[in-house]
């Protein structure tokens, strides 16, 4: 197994392990170079694991719009209808991370879809 990097934002960064299939083994001793987690895991499967981690802040636009996306799905099976702001600040107060979040991305992409309802 090897490791992959993930940049959660400018400053931090995460170790990934991962299996590789024979084939990639092959290739990436080939090209002997650096692989990312991104080169495996979509934005949107990022944005959904950081945001379940009760991460606050996001490294690329591309995972902030995966993660306005997911947020967007408003709407329960049972029509029960719920305030993204208030569940993704649940999320990161559960995580106990609350103190992040004031003035994050999160915050930020929230109050914009505040302002489209």
């Amino acid at each position: 197994s090897n490791f992959l990097r993930q940049s959660l934002d400018s400053m931090n960064e995460i170790l990934l392990q991962c299996t590789l299939s024979k084939r990639d083994a092959v290739a990436n001793h080939l090209f002997r170079g650096r692989r990312e987690a991104s080169d495996v895991i979509s934005d949107d499967e990022m944005a959904s694991l950081q945001l379940f981690a009760g991460e606050s802040t996001y490294a690329t636009e591309e995972r902030k719009y995966a993660l306005q996306s997911m947020l967007r799905v408003h709407q329960t099976k049972g029509g029960v209808r719920f305030c993204p702001r208030t569940e993704a600040e649940r999320i990161v107060e559960m995580r106990g991370l609350g103190k992040f979040y004031p003035y994050s991305d999160l915050e930020a992409l929230c109050e914009k879809m505040l302002c489209e309802m």
